[in-house]
C-alpha cells in the first residue's frame, strides 16, 4: 500500500506533507510511514504493532480513542476542524 501510494502522489503531483493515511491491520504498516504520509492515523483498536508505527520516532500520528469506523471519523474531524 505505501509504494502504491507513493507512486500515485508522483504521478498526480501531492506532496508527501498533503497525505493523510488511516490503517489498523498489519497491511497498513508501509503507509503508516513519514516517508509516505505527513500525517498518519489509525482508530482506538488498531494492533498494538500499527499504533507504534503511528506513533512513530516524533510521537506525532494520531491514535484515536474510538475503534473503527468511528476512530477513522474522529482522526478525519480532528485534522479538518
Amino acid at each position: 500500500k505505501g509504494r502504491l501510494l507513493q507512486e500515485f502522489a508522483a504521478h498526480d503531483g501531492y506532496e508527501r506533507s498533503e497525505i493523510l493515511t488511516i490503517g489498523d491491520g498489519y497491511n497498513d504498516l508501509s503507509m503508516l510511514d513519514r516517508s509516505v504520509a505527513g500525517t498518519c492515523g489509525c482508530p482506538g483498536d488498531a494492533a498494538e504493532e500499527v499504533q507504534a508505527a503511528v506513533r512513530g520516532r516524533r510521537g506525532d500520528g494520531i491514535i484515536a480513542k474510538s475503534p473503527s469506523p468511528t476512530g477513522t471519523a474522529e482522526i478525519i474531524q480532528q485534522i479538518y476542524s
